[in-house]
């Protein structure tokens, strides 16, 4: 058998095997055009250092949590043999998931600190070789994997199946044995045992259901919920029985017996989910979320058992008073965020941010599909965009969702020009076109690279205007 062939299948093997968490990258301003969130993770067994090369090791590896890949990956090395008066001392190469190779940057600060960059855009792995002075090798990769939920409908069905285990075993290991054979995505860094919706607050109205080891079964006996989204009975403080499914007060049901409350049911399914997968808890949000499916590697999926899918993409929405209604009550504008806000709801607390119930019932429902049986986030979008030329500050602001626009012309003969085009959402790509009698704009943004440009054509004249926007993340959105 071929030896190369079998060094690397050991190296995708241990990839998947041993992955570690990191720290979380903060979003930037809504004003610009964000990087794709996704989940990066590094492989701890394969980075650590090659025994008889004089130890040498990468290190500070900077890994962000569902919210890459990032702009930019960076690591230093030590140990090893340096290469002699050369920078960078020891020779790197970085290929990305498709095999290509990408162009590795090296820095030595003021203080001597060394250190290693590269871009990345594509969900997959990123291998690492390293050669020193003595021809040492050291192997490591960048692996990005997805994120994992089940929606409400699948919780509810016992003949649903992920990973060879059905709904029942996976919700009896959440919420039930933290050691059991399904509780394959829980973390001690989650919370297992009773699971709890709503809250208990000091108003005497407020409310919360409890399920408890035992009751696991009323999870599919209730789900999926439907109807409308409304808060729990005033005063409910109650673990559900596990006999009759219900409290008292009782809990309104459908003629089919399920919760008459979707926001209920998508609160149950997205505080499962931020069990299922510990790290879901710190996906950032954005308006427009393209997500793509991820495809088994070794039989399974989750936690380096999965490729990046080919497709199709799914588009999902979390409304704009959701994400500023977090704003609003300073939560974060991240999944965990959302899900507190969903309890709050269903305590009772009026204290919202502005955000409906309805809306917060989408944006869960969004979540729970969004990343159904483990997804990439591919793409990223607010609502409100804009590109700012490098060079004359000229802007292109953008609604993503209506396809509304405005050009505007900086400069002491500036000048605007309003209109609404087709939006187009690919990937990590959107694109607006609008052809009219007066005018032809084409506009692309790219979140994987932050980089966007726009052309408006202006007839008869036959002008074309140009913006060319190198660094999406940095933009004013005012003429200079």
């Amino acid at each position: 058998m071929n030896k190369n062939f079998v060094r690397h299948f050991m190296f995708v093997a241990l990839l998947a095997l041993f992955i570690i968490g990191s720290m979380t990258v903060a979003p930037g301003p809504s004003s610009a055009v964000t990087a794709p969130p996704g989940i990066v993770r590094v492989s701890s067994e394969t980075c650590l250092r090659s025994l008889g090369c004089n130890n040498l090791e990468i290190t500070n590896i900077n890994v962000a949590t569902c919210l890459g890949p990032p702009e930019t990956f960076r690591f230093s090395l030590i140990g090893g043999t340096r290469l002699p008066r050369t920078d960078p001392p020891y020779l790197v190469s970085v290929k990305d998931p498709l095999g290509n190779p990408v162009t590795v940057f090296f820095n030595r600060d003021d203080f001597g600190r060394e250190t290693f960059t590269f871009k990345g855009t594509l969900a997959g792995i990123y291998p690492i070789e390293v050669r020193d002075a003595s021809e040492c090798v050291l192997e490591c990769a960048f692996v990005t994997t997805p994120c994992c939920t089940l929606t409400q409908e699948e919780y509810a069905n016992s003949q649903f199946q992920l990973n060879d285990c059905n709904a029942q075993q996976i919700v009896k290991g959440l919420i039930g044995d933290p050691n059991s054979d399904c509780s394959f995505f829980s973390s001690p860094g989650r919370p297992s045992g009773p699971l709890t919706v709503g809250s208990f607050g000091l108003v005497p109205t407020s409310a919360e259901l409890t399920f408890n080891e035992g009751s696991e079964d009323c999870i599919f006996q209730r789900l999926p919920a439907s109807g409308s989204p409304t808060r729990l009975p005033a005063g409910l403080h109650e673990e559900i029985n596990p006999d009759t499914c219900q409290t008292s007060p009782e809990l309104p049901l459908n003629d089919d017996g399920k919760f008459r409350n979707e926001l209920l049911g998508q609160a149950i399914a997205l505080s499962l989910n931020t069990r299922l997968d510990f790290d879901i808890g710190n996906l950032a949000l954005c308006n427009t979320m393209v997500t793509r499916k991820a495809m088994p590697r070794f039989g399974f999926v989750g936690r380096g058992g999965e490729m990046f899918g080919p497709g199709p993409d799914l588009v999902v929405t979390i409304p704009k008073e959701v994400i500023e209604a977090l704003s609003n009550l300073d939560l974060e504008p991240e999944v965990d965020g959302l899900l507190e806000l969903a309890n709050r709801a269903l305590s009772g607390n009026t204290e919202l941010g502005g955000a409906s119930l309805s809306a917060i019932t989408a944006a869960i429902e969004s979540i729970n599909r969004g990343f159904n049986q483990c997804s990439y986030l591919v793409g990223c979008f607010d609502t409100d965009v804009c590109l700012q030329d490098d060079t004359r500050g000229d802007i292109l602001s953008l609604n993503t969702a209506t396809g509304e626009y405005q050009f505007t012309r900086c400069g002491p003969a500036g000048f605007a020009i309003h209109g609404k085009g087709t939006v187009k959402i690919k990937g990590n790509t959107l694109t607006l076109e609008h052809n009219s009698a007066d005018r032809r704009v084409v506009v692309r943004i790219d979140t994987g690279i932050r980089k966007g440009t726009a052309a408006v054509q202006i007839f008869p004249q036959g002008t074309t205007l140009t913006i060319t926007d190198r660094n999406t993340a940095d933009n004013a959105c005012a003429c200079p």
